[in-house]
């Protein structure tokens, strides 16, 4: 089944493209095809903007409120650091850039969806053990011991606890607030129960001597149905056993699954030292029994995945181990020269950006408006329906713990067709929720793009950023609020100025025609470096998946509009789960597409175009949209019947420039829809004549024999002498 969300991702390649003239790039150096200068653009809202400034976070009463950047004199503005960031995301996906950015985490997984699931599977194939989780001279352990359960009933009368505090102290350090920590009891074990499972019985007389242990209370109190009703005592069955060290990998795990965790960072790791026996535990054991596998503060605990991000992202190239060209290449990418890059690990890896927008000013006097509340926190990365490559044939999902898991890849949020603000959800308080102050629809900003000894390529690519190659109908994604629609932005340039390194350059009287070769430059660039990964396979780079994906959420006409009202909702994601559900392509992936991405190779080095021939091109283009532009007017005025010649006229004009089954298509069509009498042509008869020839010998010489039968039954119905 799909998941409908209101964001996606454009996939991963193990391709990366690394500029060759990467290591000359200097502010201080000019390229010989270098240009400084700047470009001004307006920036066009489509929905409501948000691009958030000062912050008021919110409280119990109030939702927190996200207040409009503004200028020293109020007026709101969008800035620079958010333009920067719009640009280069862009520019890191269409120019294959590192997907390194992700810190490499191992993530925790509590899944109890389905007995059946990984996790449980995980849980069951060795028995969980309890222990004292110990930290001395700098290395950890674990003392094993046994565990038996104890119903809150009990628990509650053996310590004489007020019911009703128990059942409002959900917490671990509410609980242990009414018992002490770790109280002492003397208890026996009842029989075993179908779960292999027994409780404690005989509490203050039994012949045996332990510690009470409680884990917290999710969800219900233990009264309710389906609610947690059992805590635990730990004790020694005979004599105490040995302590296991723990790993320092196996401790990390564990300290990062619950570094957000109140119940460790609050209350059991501030006594470390003082708690005795330890710190209560639930683990498993390596195979030996000598190690510990993995541990956590229930008994049910959050489990560290096998495989980190970064290992997912190796498995993009071929496998855990395997060199990545996004995180073992230290050769920066596009985007990486041009907005700048910090390396905190290497001395000489830092690059200052030649890219600098400035803060971009509302040009106009405008009415702010306040949305929401709403509530913006979704599913996080360990979501794996939606974070993890999914395949379609596989009955079981992908999740970290399988050796070829891979990220989905770069997360965009694709356009809708409207904002719309869903009501929050009923069991979220104001305290997560959120008003966003904003600007409407329409509104428009204007700044500066100032740069500095940019190539023709990456001029290029700047300009190919900001409108994805002309598509002026597609949106960027802008501020706060993008899972609800707002801040659907378009940029245009409006003027320019550019100063080539070289003065002797043969550049245009337009500096707008410069832009564009420039951009002609960047587009020829890229589709050299993809033909070459791909061997051939595929030349034009915009037909590769990742722009195809990247263009079509960008595209308002393929706006998916995922439903928003149950987003904010945990049990929507639960259920999705448990469902099976998971996130396909924003676009339908192409035919063939998996397998070339296994033989992509993974890197390229595609000379840069002489902007010369990207100049010719770009005045060729420029000539013949004005060619459109005067036939359009001509046609105007056109008859019925000359329009007729005209559009004979075109499509054999299109077989002439690059003859292709479209193309040829079209041209039989044209010639077929001719009349079948003469009446009314006579003025035309020539025109025909000529054209009529001239489609037959290019069929001709082409084999076109459908286009050579059509154009003979035309000039018997026309009366038309051939050759």
């Amino acid at each position: 089944m799909t998941l409908n969300l209101p964001y996606n991702f454009v996939p991963l390649t193990p391709f990366v493209l690394r500029p060759d003239w990467h290591a000359h790039v200097s502010h201080d150096h000019p390229f010989q095809d270098g240009w400084s200068g700047e470009i001004r653009i307006r920036l066009t809202a489509h929905t409501p903007l948000s691009v958030g400034g000062a912050q008021t976070p919110g409280s119990d009463r109030e939702p927190g409120k996200v207040h409009l950047a503004r200028t020293p004199d109020g007026r709101p503005a969008v800035p620079a650091s958010s333009l920067k960031g719009m640009l280069r995301h862009v520019l890191e996906i269409a120019a294959f850039g590192h997907f390194r950015e992700v810190e490499d985490q191992r993530l925790g997984v509590r899944d109890l969806t389905k007995a059946d699931n990984f996790y449980m599977k995980e849980m069951v194939k060795a028995p969980v053990q309890a222990g004292w989780l110990r930290y001395r001279e700098g290395s950890w352990y674990i003392r094993p011991v046994n565990f038996v359960r104890l119903h809150q009933e009990e628990l509650i009368r053996a310590f004489g606890v007020d019911e009703q505090k128990w059942k409002k102290a959900g917490t671990v350090q509410k609980r242990y607030g009414l018992i002490g920590t770790l109280p002492e009891i003397h208890f026996d074990v009842g029989p075993v129960r179908n779960n292999d499972q027994a409780d404690a019985i005989d509490l203050g007389r039994g012949p045996r001597h332990g510690h009470v242990v409680v884990t917290g209370q999710p969800g219900p109190d233990y009264t309710r149905k389906n609610a947690k009703k059992r805590e635990f005592i730990f004790y020694d069955a005979g004599k105490p056993r040995d302590e296991i060290p723990v790993s320092p990998e196996v401790m990390s795990d564990f300290q990062f699954i619950h570094q957000e965790s109140p119940e460790w960072n609050d209350f059991w790791k501030p006594q470390l030292h003082s708690v005795s026996p330890g710190v209560p535990v639930f683990w498993h054991a390596e195979g030996d029994q000598s190690s510990v596998r993995s541990l956590g503060l229930a008994m049910m605990y959050r489990l560290a995945y096998r495989n980190t991000l970064h290992d997912a992202i190796r498995h993009t190239r071929a496998g855990k181990n395997a060199a990545s060209a996004h995180l073992d290449d230290d050769a920066p990418d596009l985007a990486e020269l041009l907005f700048g890059r910090i390396d905190a690990e290497g001395p000489n890896g830092s690059l200052r950006g030649r890219v600098m927008p400035g803060l971009a000013e509302c040009e106009e006097d405008v009415a702010t408006h306040w949305e929401g509340p709403m509530v913006l926190n979704g599913p996080k990365p360990t979501f794996y329906p939606a974070y993890l490559r999914q395949q379609e044939t596989k009955k079981d999902y992908i999740t970290l713990m399988d050796d070829r898991a891979e990220l989905s890849g770069w997360k965009r949020y694709p356009v809708r067709s409207s904002h719309h603000v869903p009501r929050p959800p009923d069991k979220s308080g104001p305290k997560v929720q959120v008003k966003l102050e904003t600007v409407p629809s329409d509104t428009t900003f204007s700044t500066q793009i100032r740069f500095h000894n940019l190539r023709d390529v990456e001029l290029g690519a700047l300009v190919w950023a900001l409108d994805f190659g002309g598509r002026g109908d597609l949106r960027h994604s802008l501020g706060t609020g993008k899972p609800f629609g707002f801040g659907q932005v378009s940029v245009g340039v409006t003027d320019a100025r550019l100063e080539p390194n070289d003065p002797a350059r043969e550049i245009d009287d337009d500096a707008l025609v410069n832009l564009e070769a420039c951009r002609h430059a960047f587009v020829q660039y890229m589709n050299d470096a993809w033909a070459q990964a791909t061997d051939g396979a595929e030349e034009r780079w915009e037909d590769s998946e990742p722009l195809r994906q990247l263009l079509a959420m960008a595209d308002p006409s393929r706006a998916a509009d995922a439903p928003l009202d149950k987003l904010g909702n945990p049990k929507f994601f639960m259920d999705a789960r448990k469902d099976g559900e998971y996130l396909k392509p924003h676009l339908k992936e192409k035919d063939g597409w998996h397998s070339l991405r296994t033989q992509l190779g993974d890197s390229a080095a595609p000379e840069a175009p002489g902007f010369g021939q990207a100049l010719e091109e770009t005045r060729r283009q420029h000539q013949q949209a004005q060619e459109k532009q005067e036939r359009e007017q001509k046609r105007q005025a056109m008859s019925p019947e000359e329009t007729q010649v005209d559009d004979l006229r075109q499509a054999l004009e299109a077989c002439e420039a690059e003859p292709g089954k479209s193309r040829w298509n079209n041209l039989n069509k044209a010639i077929r829809e001719l009349p079948d009498e003469a009446a009314g042509w006579d003025e035309l008869i020539p025109q025909l004549a000529d054209l009529l020839d001239r489609a037959e010998n290019l069929a001709d010489g082409h084999d076109q024999k459908k286009i050579v039968k059509a154009v003979r039954q035309a000039r018997t119905r026309l009366s038309i002498a051939g050759d």
